[in-house]
């Protein structure tokens, strides 16, 4: 029996409320810039924890931003070749999907690294 671990945790430690910013495309600006696009951005909830810079060097991860590790159930885009990531808001900063474990064929959840972008 598969069991999902996620929503057994939030039973514990309860989630937060964090906005999440699907991407949707690239398009190129009036004076030539690519941008992304995304939608206008739901709530959802989550378990946010932040990453310890004692692990920084071992993950690869630039000292000078900030990362958190997300647990959530929702299927996200992280960074991939032509393709910007996902974005959430979480206690009022912008963070960009870094990179995500893919639990939800599994689980129904995933987990995903944001880094800070404001």
């Amino acid at each position: 029996m598969i069991s999902n671990v996620l929503s057994m945790a939030q039973s514990v430690i309860p989630p937060v409320c964090i906005t999440y910013y699907k991407f949707m495309d690239r398009e190129v600006n009036d004076v030539g810039v690519i941008v992304s696009g995304y939608d206008d951005g739901i709530t959802i909830y989550a378990n946010v924890h932040p990453v310890q810079r004692s692990v920084y060097q071992d993950y690869g991860l630039d000292f000078n931003k900030k990362y958190i590790k997300v647990f959530a159930q929702k299927n996200v885009i992280d960074l991939d070749r032509d393709v910007s990531a996902d974005k959430i808001k979480y206690d009022g900063e912008m963070y960009q999907v870094h990179n995500k474990t893919d639990w939800k064929r599994y689980n129904g959840w995933n987990s995903f690294l944001a880094v800070r972008i404001d």
